[in-house]
């Protein structure tokens, strides 16, 4: 008795919420009865009077017996969308993703399979705008019809494919490093790499000749070259790659002392370390049997190569290297203004200690200042025309290990 009269209360809330004013009978195994009276919980129904039933707000098209929507003005509400993506060649384009742009569709979206081909299902009647890609291609946005059927084409951008196999059982890497270098001139950039069935990928390489940078971890670099033409997919095919040598060693002076923060390089490569506090390094990975490491000297020492056996890189060497001699200095005029580098008059130094005699040129600034530093030894210094080999002035050094030495170079009155 209580919970009939508990949900016979609800009932009458709930009808004074929607604002009727007619009256409602709550009626029980076919028994009508007024509100306070008892009656049995266990069936019973909700009649409105006629403030609401003289009214049918029902849809039109709606039932009695179902509150589904069967149709809208004899067609189907729910549609699909089908059909094929392919390139400007007329080859399907697999893994080729569908969206819709519209937030208010529920953003469906759909995926071709290795024959081209989508299906969209579950879509309301009417227009809609669909975003078609895939990866070297450009994304393209088309106006469709639900139910109905279209073929996309979409044009290839220039991209680079390859497959990697390892000279070991390592498994693949998730993550290579591509670098599309065009030896034509112009930018050089990073590419993005994606993976998809089996390949690598990677969009958006210049056009002409560019050579191809491969880097995988624990894998030396790989250069391969190519002719790109506009809208080429380049094939790299089957790239080997063999587990490179770690070469690590040790710079330090004459005295054996530890040579901190000089860059350490390989020539050919890109790779370049820094010495650490007790001279130690560690470079790599490399490939072939021998290779050169080059000591990058800057102002504080000389710099130097060495011909390293790649295949003992797990053997430390010591490389030695020298602090040389420091030459600092100005080139003037006969009135003592500075002589500033042009075309018209060169600094150079000869090795005179060598035979035949090798010479180079050293830079001045705009001021005429100069600095270089050099080995021991017996050199000259000249100021003279690039053309006429006519010297405007010269001065003879004698070069000791750690001994710096300025200069003032005067040009003679004309």
């Amino acid at each position: 008795m209580a919970g009939a009269k508990t949900k016979a209360a609800v009932l009458l809330v709930l009808c004074l919420l929607l604002g009727t004013t007619g009256w409602f009978i709550i009626a029980g195994d076919g028994e009508e009865t007024r509100s306070r009276e008892a009656i049995d919980a266990s069936n019973f129904r909700l009649d409105l009077g006629p403030s609401l039933r003289g009214q049918d707000s029902r849809p039109p098209g709606v039932g009695t017996g179902s509150p589904a929507i069967e149709s809208v003005a004899g067609k189907p509400t729910v549609a699909s969308i089908t059909g094929t993506v392919e390139d400007s060649s007329g080859r399907p384009v697999a893994h080729a993703s569908v969206s819709r742009l519209e937030e208010a569709g529920g953003g469906f979206r759909a995926v071709t399979d290795a024959d081209g081909a989508f299906q969209i299902d579950g879509l309301e009647l009417g227009r809609f705008k669909l975003s078609f890609g895939a990866v070297g291609y450009s994304w393209l946005t088309v106006e469709a019809e639900a139910p109905g059927q279209l073929t996309v084409v979409l044009d290839r951008l220039r991209s680079v494919q390859f497959e990697l196999r390892l000279e070991t059982d390592d498994p693949i890497p998730a993550h290579v490093r591509l670098t599309a270098v065009a030896l034509d001139g112009g930018s050089s950039p990073v590419l993005t790499v994606s993976r998809l069935d089996g390949k690598f990928l990677a969009t958006g390489i210049p056009v002409g000749k560019v050579e191809f940078r491969l880097d995988a971890p624990s894998y030396p670099t790989r250069s391969i070259r190519r002719t790109v033409e506009p809208g080429e997919l380049v094939d790299l095919g089957l790239i080997d790659l063999r587990r490179g040598t770690m070469i690590s060693g040790r710079l330090e002076d004459r005295r054996g002392e530890p040579v901190f923060a000089l860059p350490v390089r390989i020539d050919g490569t890109r790779l370049s370390v820094s010495t650490t506090r007790d001279g130690g390094f560690t470079i790599g990975p490399v490939s072939g049997d021998f290779v050169t490491l080059r000591v990058v000297g800057g102002v504080r020492y000389l710099s130097s190569t060495q011909v390293v056996d790649a295949r003992e890189g797990a053997t430390p060497i010591v490389i030695q290297v020298d602090k040389g001699s420091l030459v600092s200095g100005t080139v003037s005029r006969a009135d003592g203004s500075p002589e500033p580098a042009d075309e018209r008059m060169a600094l150079y130094l000869l090795d005179t200690g060598k035979s035949p005699r090798t010479e180079e040129t050293i830079d001045r600034d705009p001021k005429g200042l100069f600095v270089f530093r050099e080995r021991p030894g017996r050199y000259r210094l000249e100021l003279r025309d690039p053309t006429t080999k006519a010297v405007g002035v010269g001065r003879d050094l004698v070069l000791e290990e750690g001994v710096d030495q300025k200069l003032s170079l005067r040009l003679p009155a004309r």
